[in-house]
């Protein structure tokens, strides 16, 4: 969170003597904090270029150049991480991919192994096995 709150503070010192349009700026930092909290929903790109008041190319235009990826890349990036952190505590694939705003199971296994390099049940797999291994290979603090 701070991390984050720093970063939009340097995209707003940059921008300000690169970009003069600080009000685009906010309306840029509002559409990426929109996508943050409401990523299980379906959000179009219209949406977003409406909320920032621009077109949808200058939308994608701007972002890109604030963000390095377009927004569909970020919300997609913002679906993986959540992705990850339920797979890893245990919910069951399907569940994951309809918390997390995939419409459908295979596209959201394809999207997940371009990422992590492994489907989501192998994904959750490793991460519910290795806690027990990491436990059982620990030595004994005590003899």
């Amino acid at each position: 969170m701070i991390a984050s709150h720093y970063f939009e503070s340097q995209v707003l010192q940059i921008d300000s003597r690169v970009y003069p349009f600080i009000d685009l700026t906010e309306r840029i930092i509002a559409t990426k904090k929109f996508m943050e909290s409401h990523f299980s929903e379906k959000i179009s790109l219209r949406a977003l270029a409406e909320q920032a008041c621009i077109s949808e190319f200058h939308f994608i235009r701007v972002f890109r150049n604030y963000y390095g990826r377009t927004p569909h890349q970020y919300l997609i990036s913002i679906r993986i991480r959540e992705a990850e952190k339920m797979l890893a505590a245990g919910v069951p694939v399907k569940d994951t991919c309809s918390s997390c705003g995939f419409e459908n199971i295979g596209w959201f296994t394809e999207v997940f192994r371009k990422s992590m390099g492994m489907p989501p049940a192998t994904f959750r797999r490793k991460k519910i096995e290795s806690p027990a291994k990491s436990l059982q290979n620990k030595p004994a603090l005590y003899p």
